[in-house]
């Protein structure tokens, strides 16, 4: 009988050790994270616009990160529009209301090209409360650089194992990209599963400017201004069904910290952007609206692809 419950308690204890959570390593502040709190510029990125944000504890880690990750992009928005506020206000004549839109639309266009390059949970108390979170976002000074790192840094990133993707920023036209982080989870599967999401709520909110895009140009080509209910509207369906296109291109898992975190991992998503046959197909057979909404859709499927939204925005 001892015997018996002998073997049994080592079965346990095996099974117990086989299904034990991930050892999530203390990880020291982050350089940035420290410049941050000193009120030093934060440097290695390449005269990059950044942002850093932050957010209390909450019941669940990821929603802490993902609030730091839009306040880094609010503080990172705030630096644009105040100058973009004052060249359109010098340079345009209006009323209030129109000014305030036309800065926020172009702040959205600037931060379709900015990033959460890295995030850091401070688990120990280190820099404040324990479990708070700071997010770093960076936006590239000029995007044909190809680079959200310094040239030293994305070359040492490179050298330990880092991947392109991971590091470099998207210059493709034909291309859309988007990359979702994980922390550590207790099944891997799970960490996947989360980065997965990020990733595609980061695709959503980048196309969801682009879409935006497409309805200003539509307005400015004189069909009249759109209902905002038709537009959240349109604005949504657009987001949702052209997302779904998006497909899983990479995964790789941090082992090794190099980023900052051990064992935290990215996933990167693309979009095929210039195939207007498959963009005009997504228009037509994934949204049926009717009425207005039907008749409008129609105008833009009509106008919106004989032009490349980019280049009209860059030269309004």
């Amino acid at each position: 009988m001892i015997k018996y419950s002998f073997i049994a308690l080592l079965t346990l204890l095996i099974f117990s050790c086989s299904y034990a959570p991930k050892k999530i390593e203390k990880n020291p502040p982050p350089v940035w994270v420290l410049s941050y709190a000193d009120g030093e510029e934060i440097t290695g990125f390449s005269g990059s616009t950044v942002g850093v944000g932050y957010s209390e504890p909450t019941f669940y880690e990821e929603d802490a990160w993902r609030i730091a990750s839009k306040n880094a992009r609010a503080v990172v928005a705030r630096s644009y529009s105040g100058k973009i506020r004052s060249l359109l206000f010098e340079n345009m004549e209006g009323e209030e209301t129109q000014l305030e839109v036309l800065t926020k639309q172009r702040t959205n266009v600037i931060l379709k090209n900015s990033r959460i390059v890295d995030v850091w949970i401070d688990r120990k108390g280190l820099m404040g409360k324990e479990n708070s979170a700071y997010a770093l976002c960076v936006v590239p000074k000029n995007i044909s650089s190809n680079s959200y790192h310094s040239e030293a840094e994305s070359e040492r990133l490179l050298k330990l194992g880092a991947p392109l993707w991971l590091i470099t920023a998207d210059t493709s036209t034909d291309v859309l990209r988007s990359i979702g982080f994980s922390q550590v989870a207790f099944f891997e599967a799970d960490q996947k599963s989360e980065a997965l999401k990020n990733a595609v709520e980061e695709m959503q909110r980048i196309i969801e400017i682009r879409v935006t895009e497409i309805l200003v140009l539509y307005e400015n080509l004189n069909y009249g201004w759109i209902k905002s209910a038709s537009e959240e509207k349109i604005t949504s369906d657009l987001t949702k069904a052209i997302t779904e296109k998006a497909r899983e291109v990479n995964y790789w898992v941090d082992d090794d910290g190099i980023l900052g975190c051990t064992e935290c991992s990215y996933l990167l998503l693309e979009l095929q952007t210039r195939n207007s046959g498959l963009s005009k197909a997504v228009l037509e057979g994934e949204i049926e609206p009717s009425g207005e909404d039907k008749q409008l859709l129609d105008k833009i499927i009509d106008t919106v692809f004989k032009y490349e939204i980019s280049q009209n925005v860059q030269t309004k």
